[in-house]
């Protein structure tokens, strides 16, 4: 019997040097798909995301081809960094910068609570307003 390969690998030709997955795909695993595009080609540079990876998740991940996990909302300046710096031992020890690291933090409350500010201001124990304020001085 032939071995399937992966609706995604195959949708792209030539294969692209980076591929950025998300764990959870509607038909496969993002795992999965990072295994099949790495049996195509081992330099293509993977980064697998999710918005509820464990540190043991991440660890199977890159034991299992990827070559960087990231957890979602992911700043798309520290992706790219992270790519640039080809996650080198170098650039996984760097921090991201305090705003950086506030607005991921007030992402993830927004997509927790489905968008509703003022439930997230709750969650994040600021008044609405303000919360309201920083999206905007974001924008």
């Amino acid at each position: 019997m032939a071995r399937s390969t992966s609706n995604a690998a195959l949708a792209v030709r030539p294969l692209p040097d980076l591929a950025i997955v998300d764990q959870y795909l509607a038909q496969e695993r993002g795992l999965d798909v990072i295994r099949e595009l790495k049996r195509l080609d081992p330099n293509i540079y993977t980064v697998l995301v999710s918005a509820s990876m464990s540190i043991p998740q991440a660890v199977t991940a890159m034991r299992e081809g990827a070559d960087d996990c990231e957890i979602k909302p992911v700043a798309p300046r520290h992706l790219l960094h992270r790519i640039e710096q080809g996650g080198s031992p170098e650039s996984l020890g760097e921090m991201l910068s305090l705003e950086d690291v506030e607005w991921e933090h007030i992402s993830r409350a927004l997509s927790d609570c489905a968008g509703n500010v003022s439930h997230a201001a709750k969650v994040l124990g600021i008044h609405r307003q303000s919360l309201q304020r920083k999206l905007r001085q974001r924008r």
